[in-house]
């Protein structure tokens, strides 16, 4: 027989909870919220480093009593805190995006999809890297400079080494990654064929060496 927890202590536990969701100053309201901007500092740091540190706290302040997180774990206070940041903060364009594309990193890097080195063979169809995820971002997250406005493609990824990386995408990449992405998976020398009015068969055989190295694409069995 399962035995049913004190209600007394589950009333206080309750009340426990509530007043650290609601009250800053007492001692569980300041550690629940060092722990939130702990995970937001490690997660987003280059979103954290735009923002005036009272602004920051406030923010924090604001995703502790509004809202309903019901997922402690890292990652998932981070997710949720994005989800928080969309609908209920008013951030510029700009920052938005900085702080989805971090959100993309972390995504890629824990995400529990196994990645494979490419094996040796020329029989073999290619699919886009699992973990991979496509976006168009408002600056070139390759470069140094993330406040100059330049409109870009971008592939996010793992590879099999563990690297999270991000590539920017040419729209030759984009029309190549389109066809496959309809294929789900094709073989490089149907990948050729289709790609023929814009790509010879020798530049998509090299367009393919090059994203199976980098992790962009990986290795399937031919259809």
């Amino acid at each position: 027989m399962t035995q049913q927890p004190d209600p007394v202590m589950v009333r206080e536990v309750a009340q426990l909870c509530v007043r650290a969701r609601h009250d800053p100053e007492c001692l569980y309201g300041r550690l629940l919220r060092e722990n939130v901007r702990d995970v937001l500092e490690c997660s987003f740091p280059s979103f954290c480093e735009r923002i005036e540190p009272a602004d920051l706290a406030q923010m924090v302040d604001r995703f502790v009593a509004e809202h309903p997180a019901i997922r402690p774990q890292f990652h998932q206070v981070a997710t949720e805190f994005v989800e928080f940041a969309q609908a209920r903060l008013s951030l510029t364009n700009s920052l938005l995006c900085v702080l989805e594309y971090e959100w993309a990193l972390l995504a890629a890097e824990i995400d529990p999809a196994r990645i494979t080195p490419p094996s040796p063979g020329d029989r073999f169809g290619v699919a886009i890297n699992p973990v991979a995820r496509l976006v168009v971002l408002p600056f070139d997250a390759t470069g140094g400079d993330w406040d100059r406005p330049t409109r870009r493609a971008h592939a996010i990824y793992r590879n099999a080494a563990h690297e999270v990386l991000t590539q920017v995408l040419s729209q030759q990449d984009c029309h190549l990654i389109e066809l496959i992405k309809a294929a789900a998976s094709i073989t490089p020398t149907a990948l050729a064929a289709q790609a023929a009015a814009s790509w010879s068969p020798d530049d998509v055989a090299q367009w393919v060496a090059t994203n199976l190295e980098f992790g962009l694409l990986c290795q399937v069995a031919p259809e």
